[in-house]
């Protein structure tokens, strides 16, 4: 299964759920194994200098050498004139291959300007499911860089023709090349709807909150960020973990529950380690050939301690140390589990540390960080809900006692109540 970027669709859904980019995104997620990463475009750009850049591109896949295929993706009728494939719409007409060079040209450009050493290495495919090409003499048409109707339902297998898995780099390229596009696309989301009947917005600005913290000066970096429900936690984490495999460090990101942590994985791939706490405490164990009895759990009620005290009769060897350290759901985790994380980390490590107090369901008292780490923290409160749009997140203010400011402009429909 491949990896998205961003790995959540359920946003994507609230513009259209039949967008035909979205149901492709799906089946690429599906059919292409975990050697590819795909940054999806669909209705995302990036902002930048009261300019929109890299706007019409539906698809990027990376292969794990670092190389990428652009993938330019019409829906509906399309014409084969003289001058090759046209898209024509109310305002105007597109050429997709036109279009999918010139985003060619502009990627590779930024990718030069950011002062990367290696040409960016690009290739692409132009996707009309609901059109067969029949001049194949056509200008500026290249059918071995064509899938049609006739083989839509085979993009995959193109898709890993013309991209091929590939081996993974020693160079940093890989490193490179995904940072550049997880800066590319995920600064500014911006999800948004054609459907002729409503145009909604909805914006996130938590890429230059993200981009401040991260530049913050601190040797080691320990910064503690208390965040509402929404206010983009998982995407700080994210570029903290992409910063810090930049500058070749080894990265462990822990979070409570399970469907995060899985969640989590998808979007950030083999590049660092992502576990549950207790995921990850089974998981060394199971290094030093101790197998947990998990079905003594629900009989013994002190499992997890027997568990954390058998770890710490263990020598952590420097396999199992961590230069960096990101822990989400922070209000989750009880101070003697740090107790242990302490032994898998170099005494420099660099921290950042995600909570939200209001989600504080199993009553945990705060941990106390500074008492546990000889570096302070810098406490950063963030309290905007992008992801509630402002029909729920109104109800939420006037029926729930949480304080946060609104900052999702997509109206959202009506609220309703179901008692059970």
């Amino acid at each position: 299964m491949a990896y998205l970027v961003p790995s959540d669709l359920s946003q994507l859904h609230l513009s259209d759920p039949h967008n035909p980019e979205i149901r492709v995104l799906h089946m690429l997620k599906r059919e292409l194994p975990n050697d590819y990463t795909v940054f999806h475009g669909v209705h995302w750009s990036r902002e930048h200098a009261q300019k929109t850049h890299f706007g019409e591109i539906d698809f990027v896949i990376l292969n794990r050498a670092g190389k990428v295929l652009m993938i330019e993706q019409k829906n509906g009728r399309l014409e084969e004139t003289d001058e090759g494939l046209v898209k024509r719409y109310a305002d105007g007409e597109k050429n997709p291959v036109q279009q999918i060079h010139r985003s060619m040209a502009e990627v590779r450009e930024k990718f030069k300007r950011q002062g990367n050493s290696r040409r960016l290495e690009v290739d692409y495919l132009i996707y009309c499911p609901d059109h067969k090409v029949t001049k194949v003499n056509a200008a500026g048409v290249d059918m071995q860089r064509i899938v049609d109707a006739d083989s839509k339902d085979q993009l995959a297998t193109r898709i890993g023709e013309v991209l091929e898995k590939g081996e993974k780099t020693t160079d940093r390229q890989y490193q490179q090349v995904i940072g550049f596009f997880n800066q590319t696309f995920n600064l500014v989301p911006d999800i948004h709807s054609h459907i002729e009947s409503q145009a909604t917005r909805f914006k996130r600005q938590i890429g230059d909150h993200a981009k401040i913290l991260m530049d913050l000066d601190m040797h080691p970096f320990r910064l503690k960020i208390s965040g509402t429900a929404g206010s983009g936690k998982s995407q700080f984490a994210r570029q903290f973990f992409d910063r810090e495999l930049a500058n070749n460090r080894k990265i462990l990101l822990l979070c409570f529950n399970r469907p995060l942590s899985d969640q989590l994985k998808a979007g950030i791939g083999t590049s660092g380690k992502v576990n549950t706490f207790y995921g990850f405490c089974d998981e060394f164990l199971d290094s030093v050939g101790k197998t947990l009895e998990y079905e003594n759990m629900k009989s013994d009620p002190d499992f997890w301690k027997e568990v954390m005290d058998l770890i710490m009769n263990f020598e952590i060897t420097d396999g199992w140390k961590y230069d960096s350290l990101v822990i989400d759901e922070g209000q989750d985790f009880q101070s003697g589990w740090l107790e242990i994380i302490r032994l898998f980390l170099q005494d420099d490590a660099n921290i950042l540390w995600l909570e939200d107090r209001d989600q504080n369901l199993y009553g945990n008292p705060p941990v106390k960080l500074d008492d546990l780490f000889d570096s302070p923290f810098v406490g950063y409160p963030y309290h905007v809900n992008y992801r509630s749009p402002e029909t729920i997140a109104k109800f939420i203010q006037q029926t729930l006692p949480f304080e946060f400011e609104r900052g999702n402009s997509l109206p959202g429909l009506e609220v309703k109540v179901h008692e059970y």
